[in-house]
């Protein structure tokens, strides 16, 4: 019997689990990645990968992997966190749709695609919504006076 988890497949270019672990695994590995001590802009701003780590389990199911949860754990994030969160989304608005979305919208984005695998509470997505603004708001009044010739 082998230990492997996974079993990928090069031809049909197809990752297979092997053992429910696997995808357990990958899922924290995503989640590491997404959520760890460097923000790529890539794992935390897109859609697709979001939905795979809601689709993948999260190990706490009858496998020997655990990964904490939220908010049940009662982690809370730090507003620094949540502001270099914001600036991610600022800094991609454009490619985002983000300016085009409504409040409900932007919402949504936050909760579903940038928390993914996480629940953030109200409190954090309003934090997160009033960073971005702000970060508009900035680069609005520096575009303002660079055009005034004030840089």
């Amino acid at each position: 019997m082998s230990n492997d988890l996974f079993e990928y497949d090069p031809k049909q270019n197809t990752l297979r689990f092997l053992k429910p672990e696997g995808a357990a695994l990958l899922r924290h590995w995503l989640t590491r990645g997404k959520h760890g001590d460097y923000l790529d802009d890539l794992l935390v701003l897109n859609a697709e990968l979001a939905k795979l780590i809601w689709l993948l389990p999260d190990g706490t199911e009858g496998t020997r992997f655990s990964v904490p949860s939220r908010p049940d754990d009662a982690v809370e994030y730090s507003r620094d966190y949540l502001n270099a969160l914001a600036d991610r989304i600022a800094c991609h608005g454009g490619a985002l749709g983000w300016w085009k979305l409504d409040t409900a919208g932007r919402e949504q984005f936050v909760r579903e695609v940038v928390a993914a695998p996480h629940a953030f509470t109200t409190a954090e997505v309003a934090v997160i919504l009033d960073a971005v603004d702000a970060a508009l708001h900035r680069a609005r009044k520096l575009a303002n006076a660079a055009h005034a010739g004030e840089t």
